[in-house]
């Protein structure tokens, strides 16, 4: 995944950290780590690999931008989002969707392609996406629209067996038709 980004943060010396999240069908998966944007960001690079199992084929992949404000240290982690008895919530920086999109079979591909990134919330408009806890994340990071990836998929038939059986093939032996049956996998 590779996210176009650029950081409008002024003079101020705080910075926000982002992650994707992958939602497909019950299934969620995350970027492993945090990808820190300063003021001089413009690409935002998130190098993992992404698989899901058991995809129909009809599928819609939502990919999810979140973003987190944390002035006060370098490198957050996505676990310092939950708060425990010792630390209050206030303490732990808060991430805030900033950015969706959704991928389909038509997306697939050999190359990275470039898609459609909406600012805000999933099903929200823009600019009703956000309450005032997340209005600095939002002016933070500002979305270009796009986002490149690429996208494959494998069907299940291509790895694993899809028909078993006995299958008699016919042969000419002479003038005389002669049938052996064999034990068959078709895998593809």
């Amino acid at each position: 995944e590779q996210l176009k980004a650029t950081h409008k943060g002024g003079s101020d010396p705080s910075y926000c950290s982002v992650f994707c999240l992958f939602k497909l069908d019950g299934q969620i998966k995350e970027t492993e780590g945090l990808v820190d944007v300063t003021k001089s960001t413009t690409d935002i690079a998130f190098a993992d690999s992404i698989s899901f199992t058991d995809v129909d084929h009809d599928f819609k992949l939502h990919v999810e931008l979140y973003c987190g404000a944390n002035p006060d240290k370098k490198g957050a982690k996505k676990s310092d989002v939950t708060s425990s008895p010792a630390q209050p919530q206030s303490q732990h920086p808060k991430f805030t969707i900033v950015g969706h999109s959704h991928l389909t079979l038509k997306d697939v591909g050999d190359t990275v392609q470039t898609h459609a990134i909406t600012a805000g919330v999933v099903g929200a408009s823009p600019s009703a996406s956000c309450n005032s806890s997340c209005v600095p994340l939002t002016s933070q990071l500002s979305l270009w629209g796009q986002f490149c990836c690429l996208l494959r998929v494998q069907p299940n038939c291509a790895t694993g067996t899809r028909l078993t059986g006995f299958t008699n093939v016919q042969r000419m032996i002479g003038d005389f038709p002669a049938w052996t049956r064999y034990w068959c996998v078709l895998r593809q």
